[in-house]
């Protein structure tokens, strides 16, 4: 039964794929994305947390799943659960090729949940390499879908450089299975086929010989730039702000939602392997520096005045992939709780943040509907240029409410749950260099330590300060151009197109059920930040699993 769950909760997105072209106004993608993520929940209620994994042999496809799989399954389900509500569409397009067009867009949408899906069920790590690089290619035609010069130029950057890093955990990959098969010729064993180095053979101790070790922190070192590009670490974060900014809403909210935590997944399944088998702080250190100085590029860049404000959420997504590799790097089981909480929360708040935003961008270029105002409109909207939407509160009370509480959700603001896990973070990275070493003197950890914590505290306060500036700007400011487009109460405004009175009725239910996700990501924030969730599923238990899955490998507890 767990198997058949399993499969349903990963195909079903493909499914949604299929009949995307059937079913009009992204009916597919909402109902295939509602399946899913019952589906793995039920997965998670019935399969009891600390009992084998899952596992399945279809030819050299290594299908796997535990607690950590479980978990990344949970969060990307429901980011794109919340997407899938945003594409909904009230009416046809004005024409057949608009029509192709948005079913082009729910083809590639539902085929990029399924690629995350499929990456965090691989045992194989050459499979799941190849997964991770079937993303890129979905997502990137679904940050062009505009089809104007500046999102082309933005997929076209953001493969690129995604592609080149992918290559560097491609030749770690191959690094990893160099020192494997050196071990098992060391101990006269027979070497499997490229296509059967599988995580849960590799992550136990001594499973790679110590004359190998060199090999291995090579190997990790490659996998760190490689699938960190794609996460968003520094400084391989480049692509974010032209990736993020020119996508459409509901695919922002995934890119940087879960897109960014399924990348990240694959670190962790390496590290797990190194840190088993090498045992040394090193491989610690390269991931705290590695989100330390993610924090501190991102401080300046968020700082900095923006008139645009996705790039703006995009440098945030930067410094909190920085919080979560830097809560893996203090390396205790409570500070990888935080992380992978962490990592829960802001996949949530940034869904919510996107979503919100692009609300606001479709009610200001409403502007666009009257023959005067289409020309202005268009140009400031296309060019990417956000500074025309001033006095979202007055306008739009209830959206700016929402925006506002989101932007306090992103910067850790008490009692929202980002809060939580950055406070889970702080403690555990203090508790770490009050412990000390266990044996000898300070090592190296002990004094990064010394300047992370501060460092920790800093940019956090900054970033804090600089995205308080930004939303102030957007909901408070009424500049001329502000006052230009919308008005007040609009949220429900429906006079974009020429329609019926029962159109009218659907486009306003369709702007309903938008308001409703709204809500419900708010309110999962907001009790997140209270209390960790134990119903439907017990998710301190899972993540106490998933942590320790992540320092001990696939060792049974």
């Amino acid at each position: 039964m767990f198997e058949l769950l399993l499969v349903f909760t990963i195909l079903l997105p493909l499914f949604g794929a299929f009949f995307s072209f059937w079913f009009r106004f992204g009916l597919a993608t909402a109902i295939s994305s509602s399946g899913s993520l019952a589906t793995s929940i039920i997965l998670g209620i019935s399969h009891k947390i600390g009992t084998p994994p899952i596992t399945m042999n279809l030819s050299f496809i290594n299908v796997y799943m535990d607690e950590l799989s479980l978990f990344f399954i949970l969060v990307v389900n429901i980011v794109a659960l919340f997407a899938s509500f945003y594409t909904l569409q009230s009416r046809k397009g004005t024409s057949l090729r608009e029509d192709y067009s948005q079913s082009k867009f729910h083809l590639w949408f539902n085929l990029f949940h399924f690629t995350m899906l499929t990456v965090l069920v691989m045992d194989n790590l050459v499979v799941l390499w190849i997964a991770v690089q079937l993303t890129t290619v979905s997502s990137a035609l679904l940050v062009r879908h505009s089809g104007t010069r500046s999102a082309a130029e933005a997929a076209w950057k953001f493969l690129i450089i995604t592609t080149t890093g992918v290559i560097f955990a491609f030749l770690g990959t191959i690094l990893l299975a160099y020192a494997y098969y050196a071990t098992l010729e060391d101990l006269s064993k027979q070497k499997p086929e490229l296509l059967d180095l599988r995580w849960s053979l590799l992550a136990h101790p001594g499973t790679i010989n110590q004359s190998n070790y060199n090999i291995l922190v090579v190997s990790f070192l490659l996998v760190l730039i490689g699938y960190g590009t794609k996460a968003g670490l520094a400084p391989m974060h480049t692509w974010l702000p032209d990736g993020h900014g020119e996508a459409p809403a509901p695919v922002s909210a995934m890119l940087s939602g879960v897109m960014l935590k399924t990348a990240f997944y694959a670190i962790l399944r390496f590290f797990t392997i190194a840190w088993l088998n090498l045992g040394e702080e090193f491989i610690l250190n390269l991931l705290l520096c590695s989100g330390i100085l993610s924090l501190l590029i991102a401080t300046p860049l968020i700082l900095k005045q923006q008139y645009k404000f996705k790039r703006v959420l995009a440098y945030h997504s930067l410094e909190h992939m920085g919080i979560i590799a830097f809560g893996v790097g203090i390396g205790s089981k409570v500070a990888i709780f935080g992380a992978l909480l962490h990592a829960l929360n802001h996949a949530l708040t940034k869904a919510l943040m996107f979503l919100v935003y692009g609300h606001i961008q479709d009610s200001y270029h409403e502007i666009s509907h009257t023959s005067a105002g289409r020309s202005a409109g268009r140009s400031r909207y296309e060019a990417g240029n956000d500074k025309h939407i001033r006095g979202v509160w007055k306008k739009m009370p209830v959206v700016g409410t929402v925006l506002t509480g989101g932007g306090l959700a992103l910067v850790g603001a008490p009692p929202f749950s980002i809060f939580m896990s950055e406070f889970i973070i702080l403690g555990a990275a203090i508790q770490k260099f009050q412990d000390g070493p266990p044996n000898g003197p300070p090592d190296l950890q002990h004094w990064l330590l010394v300047g992370a914590i501060p460092l920790y505290l800093l940019t956090l306060t900054l970033i804090f300060g600089g995205l308080v500036g930004h939303i102030s700007r957007l909901l408070f400011d009424s500049t001329s151009a502000g006052r230009s487009v919308g008005r007040e109460g609009s949220e429900f405004e429906t006079s974009r197109y020429d329609v019926t009175s029962a159109d009218r009725l659907v486009k306003v239910g369709y702007a309903r059920l938008r308001f409703f996700s709204f809500g419900s990501l708010l309110l999962l924030m907001l009790i997140s930040g209270l209390t960790i969730i134990r119903w439907p599923l017990d998710l301190p238990e899972l993540l106490n699993e998933s942590a320790r899955i992540v320092l001990e490998g696939s060792q049974p507890r």
